[in-house]
């Protein structure tokens, strides 16, 4: 038995339940005559309900229009339907803006003259490909509006046939001028990233994971980026356990502070220890999450030099204290900055009780 069949009886039922309701009581010698009454009285209650049910059916179907008029015409992307020709057969709200026109003057239009000549001959490729084998195609095209602007376009089309309707070709348009400015910003981030001498690594808060480290962070400590991104910060500053690294960075995650400065050593992939000075920073992404941005500095020349240096002071100040003469140096309020071991004996003190202070001549 079909629905409909089905729903007839019901309506059936229910329409000879309302006639028995409302019937006058029946008279033995009026049998047939008021059979064939009782008939027409229930066929036209049948007709009424199914009105009714048509009116609601038919009331149902136009919101359910009116809601996918909606959603066709001010989706956040452009729907195109193109003949064989590449004519514009039909185009929403949207895809109009976007092409820069009124929709009323793109009709028939072809859509190849809004292609940036440089792409003409890839959307016509893919038009064709599209016609010929009727696969999904995708594709990112230059585009013209209509006051000559560019519009970077993604663009996917499909080819669509049914039985008694000339095929057609259904296209969506998808704006990706943002994405792609956005795209060139993180090149361009990236690629001064990469090209910065020191080592920079960008890793999460709460796994200490690397997300981001840069060709001087890779080049120094010997791992691949894509074994680094398997790696945390304490892998990297192995003389800082755990729970010290959790208390230093807790001020920061607090927002009590900024930034922090600190000295360690790095490990590299084949074991060796080196110094670095790190800066840390807490950084908050535009989905509200934070990153922590840590910038290190190979520090063993500086190291070095600093030894060499306190090696040419000590051995200065040996040479100055071997010295017989009284060696000294004050400043502008006569308090000793320098005095040899010659001075202090002459004090009858040590050097270090000197300093800072004056001494009666």
């Amino acid at each position: 038995m079909s629905k409909n069949t089905g729903k007839q009886d019901t309506l059936g039922m229910i329409a000879e339940q309302q006639l028995v309701r409302h019937a006058p009581a029946e008279s033995p010698s009026a049998r047939s005559a008021e059979e064939l009454l009782h008939e027409l009285q229930l066929q036209q209650i049948e007709l009424e309900m199914q009105n009714e049910a048509l009116r609601e059916s038919q009331i149902a179907l136009e919101k359910s229009r009116d809601r996918y008029l909606d959603l066709y015409e001010f989706a956040p992307i452009g729907y195109l339907t193109l003949t064989r020709d590449a004519l514009i057969a039909e185009i929403n709200l949207t895809g109009a803006a976007l092409l820069g026109e009124d929709r009323n003057k793109l009709i028939n239009r072809r859509f190849t003259a809004f292609v940036a000549p440089g792409d003409r001959d890839r959307w016509h490729q893919i038009f064709m490909h599209t016609l010929q084998h009727g696969e999904r195609q995708d594709c990112e095209l230059a585009l013209m509006r209509g006051d000559g602007s560019p519009l970077n376009a993604q663009l996917d089309s499909i080819h669509l046939y049914k039985e008694d309707e000339v095929p057609v070709v259904r296209l969506t348009l998808t704006d990706i001028s943002r994405r792609n400015q956005a795209l060139a910003g993180e090149r361009r981030l990236r690629n001064i990233l990469d090209n910065t001498l020191d080592m920079i690594f960008i890793f999460e808060p709460d796994t200490l994971r690397f997300v981001y480290a840069n060709k001087g962070a890779i080049g120094s400590i010997g791992f691949s980026r894509e074994e680094l991104l398997q790696m945390s910060a304490l892998d990297v500053l192995p003389l800082i356990p755990e729970p010290e690294c959790r208390s230093f960075i807790a001020p920061m995650i607090s927002g009590k502070k900024k930034t922090r400065r600190f000295e360690t050593m790095a490990r590299r992939k084949d074991g060796a220890n080196f110094p670095v000075e790190t800066q840390l920073q807490l950084v908050q992404e535009g989905s509200g999450s934070a990153l922590f941005v840590a910038v290190v500095r190979n520090i063993t020349k500086r190291k070095f030099a600093e030894k060499a240096l306190r090696r040419q002071k000590n051995l200065m100040w040996q040479v100055i204290d071997m010295d017989p003469n009284m060696i000294f140096v004050k400043d502008a309020q006569g308090r000793f900055l320098l005095a040899n071991q010659a001075i202090a004996d002459h004090y009858g003190v040590a050097i270090q009780d000197m300093i800072g202070k004056k001494m009666a001549s």
